[in-house]
């Protein structure tokens, strides 16, 4: 069960929450009231001198955007000739090594062009007789690797024509010593057939003879 104390602030913090919001309703309402009466009482000013104010405001905020604007492009104006003054006495400022590595590079190209434009249009600029001269012997040393090139295939072709024949004449001999060897072989198997023929033959006769020899000595 709730003490009493307890009740009691229980009782004031519902009081100041009541309080807090009544404050901000009555607050609120008197604040757009008081802004509608001044809405009401200013309109027929705004209406009877808009002509006038209307203009002069608009002059008053050309006059201020003029002036700062023109403060503005001084201060800078300021700032690039200070910036042009500490460069030109070699002090460095921000950004000098950035500017002096692209004036370097713009010079570079300028000067290549230049010379390219020089040299092609045939007024020998300083080093044209130099790349000329390199020219030529570039040419040179091509027609000599050329000739040495072609000179070299030739080699190389009648060295494999060479070997070539060889390689077919040791063929060629190769086949004919077999084909003699064949021719031999051939003679040496018919001599052995005629002669195993002949061998043959013999033994046959004699066998017959010897044969009707027994035959006829069986009739007797």
């Amino acid at each position: 069960m709730a003490t009493r104390p307890d009740q009691l602030q229980a009782q004031r913090s519902s009081s100041q929450a009541v309080k807090t919001i009544t404050a901000v309703a009555v607050g609120g309402s008197l604040t757009v009231l008081s802004g509608l009466i001044g809405l009401v009482l200013a309109t027929p000013l705004l209406v009877v001198f808009g002509p006038v104010l209307v203009p002069a405001a608009v002059t008053i905020f050309l006059i201020l955007a003029g002036f700062f604007i023109c403060g503005g492009l001084g201060v800078t104006a300021s700032f690039i000739f200070y910036w042009m003054f500490r460069y030109a006495t070699g002090k460095h400022p921000i950004g000098a090594d950035q500017l002096d590595r692209v004036r370097e590079k713009i010079a570079r190209a300028s000067f290549i062009f230049y010379w390219m434009f020089r040299y092609a249009t045939g007024k020998n600029p300083i080093g044209a007789d130099q790349l000329n001269r390199a020219k030529e012997k570039i040419a040179d040393a091509a027609k000599e690797m050329k000739d040495k090139a072609e000179q070299f295939g030739r080699q190389e072709a009648e060295e494999m024509k060479d070997k070539a024949e060889h390689f077919g004449q040791q063929v060629a001999n190769e086949m004919k010593d077999k084909a003699e060897h064949l021719e031999e072989m051939k003679d040496k198997a018919e001599n052995f057939g005629l002669q195993a023929a002949k061998e043959m033959k013999d033994k046959a006769e004699n066998f017959g003879q010897q044969a009707l020899q027994q035959i006829k000595g069986l009739r007797v």
